[in-house]
């Protein structure tokens, strides 16, 4: 049985020693949030915060939310982004907002505009079944913002192939796709690490992008560097940090967050709702321990969020 969406805050404790996590919302019967979503994510379009609720059959809700009560809730959007699709993740480009829609099976990438009213229009789509960067099989997808550039990086768990591609403004749509959005996606790294990673969660520090990500065939805690120029790929700043994390292999869910202004912190759960919240060292050789809190049992998935100099994180 899936957990009943739940909402916490995160927020220094009272003394200034660690961090307090703290229920503030539960959904009651069948609404707002759809319970056969795939996930949820942030996006803001017209200024306001939005949760995009994919559906495992295909298509998409919203939810809008907020830093006070009711904290979420629903709101008429028609985003018509078809599917199903085995990840959506919004991001923003020329303060645009679009969402990014990829199937596994095939490859394909299709990337959506999405208008102040929650509405979709036809999409820039790409693939690519040669090398280099072949898009097929991506168990982990991601948009990403190096330098203020947006970059797709994605990963095959199987095979550890990695591949990054930029997606940038053209100066025009071509004459071939009338009606889409002017955009092009180009590959600039194909290369190969260790099979077996999982639980990716990327952050920013320092204005450079890194990310923790654990081996669970032959056990290793990483922290990445993305290189501030993707081309030349990623550099391990911090390895085998298992020794600092109890249990790596038991941890279900592992997502990133931001408290306040300050460093970028790792929220870690098991499903039986063991949830431990970790502010990660300047350094990147680890993480010090902020709060160890009973959640929500049964959560198939977390979202992590700020809204204003507020931080949020929906059990669901």
């Amino acid at each position: 049985m899936s957990a009943e969406p739940t909402l916490y805050s995160i927020a220094p404790a009272p003394g200034g020693e660690g961090l307090a996590v703290t229920q503030v919302w539960q959904q009651a019967g069948d609404g707002p949030l759809p319970q056969s979503s795939l996930g949820a994510r942030k996006l803001e379009a017209g200024g306001v915060a939005y949760l995009i609720c994919p559906g495992a059959a295909g298509g998409a809700t919203a939810v809008r939310i907020t830093d006070s009560a009711p904290f979420v809730e629903s709101a008429p959007s028609n985003l018509d982004i078809g599917g199903p699709w085995d990840a959506v993740e919004p991001f923003v480009l020329g303060n645009e907002p679009y969402v990014l829609a990829y199937a596994k099976a095939t490859g394909n990438v299709s990337i959506f505009p999405v208008s102040r009213d929650l509405g979709t229009s036809a999409p820039y789509a790409f693939y690519r079944t040669r090398p280099p960067a072949i898009s097929i099989g991506f168990d982990m997808i991601t948009p990403v913002v190096v330098l203020s550039g947006v970059y797709i990086v994605g990963y095959i768990k199987k095979t550890g192939d990695v591949r990054v591609y930029s997606i940038s403004v053209t100066a025009s749509t071509p004459p071939s796709a009338p009606g889409t959005p002017p955009l092009l996606a180009l590959p600039v790294w194909d290369h190969q690490w260790a099979p077996n990673w999982t639980h990716f969660a990327w952050f920013h520090m320092g204005g450079e992008v890194f990310f923790f990500k654990i081996n669970d065939g032959k056990l290793n805690v990483n922290i990445d560097h993305l290189q501030d120029d993707p081309s030349e790929g990623t550099v391990a700043v911090g390895s085998h940090l298992e020794s600092q994390l109890p249990d790596p292999l038991s941890l279900d869910i592992v997502r990133p967050l931001y408290v306040g202004g300050g460093d970028p912190h790792l929220l870690t759960y098991k499903s039986d709702g063991t949830t431990v919240v970790y502010r990660v060292r300047g350094d990147c050789q680890g993480w010090v321990e902020q709060a160890s809190v009973s959640t929500v049992a049964g959560a198939s998935d977390i979202v992590t969020y700020q809204l204003g100099d507020q931080t949020f994180a929906l059990f669901h």
